[in-house]
């Protein structure tokens, strides 16, 4: 994310799809508190707005001058190149490929401590977890499928109880051949996604898709009748979540400046009076490889860096002190040359899922003013 200031109806350096550490992968759904009993005669009273949604980091809960790193926290066998993180309070869950069929669901306190056992989930040959989102009734998993013999992509879903146990067997959602670009909770058990064709064509039709988690583990999946055709245009555009009339939806950003039209409510529609979800207070997040690569060698002889990830933080375009995400003395998620640009915030602590030795642990930072 590079942050600018963009205009005065939206005074703040936005975040906009890919920056994960502001919404703990895929965003925080709204979790109506429990009421109580309603008296007899009596209106029900209107719940109180949750104060964790959207959750991001802020100056107060991450914006201390320098960083600390916590313990890593061991998760289970598998890989970090599709981990996932969200939480609903101040307790979430991770998932992860533990192997090409099976995905692994595991409970965790904010600081990324394991708060269950593992739980294993079979899952189709070669599907890894692709988007996570926190819902009234727990979680929303999406699991995405890549054949690239084939150019075929498909789309499970899988409500998840709060502690990360699965509902019901993972159900195709209805988006084959498509791309989950950019998604959001809408409230309750709903969730909005903005997807295109995973194969490339001359206009790519944008969709707006609709998943809603019901008992027992169902989900129906729609798609709205108007193609957001309009809203396609340069590859660099990106997408800001906002509210519009009371409804969730997202802004189109060129150049860091508001486009007229945005996606709200699966059509689209002005965007002159759209509120941004990010408070003035949100500190922005990103993993940097800062990798310097060394001299040549004799005769010319060309070394590879090894990557190096830094967590680069800032408020309106102010730079924090970075901090390099290391294990052990060793860079977290380093690829050879590249490094994996995946940390997510949990309310209190930046999380950062990396593998080694064929175990997924959890890096826990924390940035909190002391």
């Amino acid at each position: 994310m590079r942050t600018r200031r963009i205009s005065t109806t939206w005074p703040f350096p936005w975040a906009v799809v890919g920056l994960a550490a502001l919404l703990g992968a895929a965003g925080h759904a709204d979790v109506i508190p429990d009421l109580g009993p309603v008296g007899h005669g009596k209106a029900k009273p209107e719940p109180a707005p949750p104060s964790w949604f959207p959750l991001y980091p802020t100056v107060a809960t991450a914006g201390a001058d320098t960083c600390r790193i916590d313990e890593a926290q061991a998760m289970g066998t598998g890989s970090a190149a599709n981990a996932l993180v969200a939480f609903r309070t101040r307790e979430g869950i991770v998932a992860w490929r533990q192997d090409e069929h099976t995905v692994a669901v595991r409970a965790i306190a904010s600081r990324g401590s394991p708060l269950g056992e593992r739980i294993s989930i079979p899952v189709a040959k070669g599907a890894v977890p692709g988007q996570l989102f926190a819902i009234e009734r727990g979680y929303l998993l999406l699991l995405h499928r890549w054949l690239q013999e084939t150019a075929d992509s498909t789309w499970w879903g899988i409500v998840l109880s709060p502690k990360g146990k699965p509902e019901a067997a993972p159900v195709d959602v209805g988006l084959h051949g498509r791309r989950v670009f950019a998604g959001q909770p809408l409230g309750g058990d709903q969730v909005a996604l903005l997807t295109n064709p995973a194969n490339p064509e001359p206009r790519p039709a944008l969709h707006w898709q609709t998943l809603n988690a019901s008992s027992k583990g169902g989900i129906t999946s729609s798609t709205a009748k108007v193609a957001l055709d309009r809203l396609v245009g340069k590859l660099d555009d990106s997408w800001a979540m906002a509210e519009l009339d009371q409804q969730r939806g997202w802004v189109v950003l060129r150049d860091g400046t508001p486009r007229p039209y945005g996606a709200f409510g699966g059509v689209e529609q002005k965007t002159t009076e759209a509120r941004p979800l990010i408070p003035d207070s949100a500190i922005l997040a990103e993993v940097h490889n800062a990798a310097v690569p060394p001299p040549r060698g004799p005769k010319g002889t060309i070394y590879e860096a090894l990557g190096m990830p830094m967590l680069e933080r800032t408020h309106y375009g102010k730079r924090l002190e970075p901090l390099f995400l290391e294990w052990h003395g060793s860079g977290t998620g380093v690829h050879g040359m590249n490094v994996d640009p995946h940390i997510f915030w949990s309310g209190t602590h930046f999380l950062r899922p990396f593998a080694e030795d064929g175990t997924l642990y959890i890096l826990p930072v924390d940035c909190a003013g002391r």
